[in-house]
């Protein structure tokens, strides 16, 4: 069975600092259902690393790219984040630079409209989502009221509204306290226990 990740010696330097390498010579194969996770330093490349998996990097950064990234069978120098979103959903350290709604609910909703999905449809993937994360009780309240664990479940919840196959997260629980941590790690091994998504987490 081909990987749902499949990176060969990738190298990648951000715009403006070509002769940088943040990554170099990466090879990395996930096989599907696997929970992979990394650690290291600050400045590692670990992000980028997220970044590659999604194709903001090279797509939205920029830079120099050299080998392959392959996710769910697409080339990701040739198929754009937005295409790539329905694959693999990204959450980021800080939940709160992924707050669009005025309430939980729409900020569940908000990638879904962007992409013309029928309002049932919506509707429908929402309800799952916010089930999954334990969050349909506040589907109504403001993501600004949220504790820190909510919101990064509810970063989560947006992100597997779109039922992609690879959630990556990149530092996750970081900025949370220990309730939030546990919150969100308990959450991500549901969602790969049960609902058998890939989980490729950097901390």
């Amino acid at each position: 069975m081909e990987p749902i990740v499949d990176i060969q010696g990738l190298s990648y330097a951000y715009r403006g600092f070509e002769d940088r390498w943040i990554l170099r010579d990466i090879n990395l194969k996930i096989r599907t259902g696997e929970f992979v996770a990394v650690a290291g330093r600050t400045g590692s490349g670990k992000s980028t690393l997220c970044y590659a998996m999604n194709g903001l990097a090279p797509h939205s950064f920029g830079g120099k790219m050299e080998g392959s990234v392959r996710v769910c069978g697409l080339d990701t120098r040739e198929t754009t984040p937005a295409a790539l979103a329905s694959k693999v959903g990204i959450v980021l350290q800080s939940a709160e630079s992924q707050l669009v709604g005025l309430t939980v609910r729409e900020d569940v909703e908000f990638g879904l409209e962007n992409i013309a999905l029928p309002r049932e449809e919506i509707q429908a993937r929402a309800d799952w989502a916010l089930d999954v994360v334990k969050l349909t009780a506040f589907q109504n309240s403001s993501p600004w009221n949220l504790s820190g664990g909510q919101k990064q479940r509810l970063a989560i919840a947006s992100a597997l509204a779109f039922k992609p196959q690879l959630l990556v997260l990149d530092n996750p629980t970081a900025e949370l306290d220990p309730v939030g941590k546990q919150e969100v790690l308990e959450t991500i091994a549901l969602l790969n226990r049960e609902h058998h998504i890939t989980i490729f987490i950097i901390d």
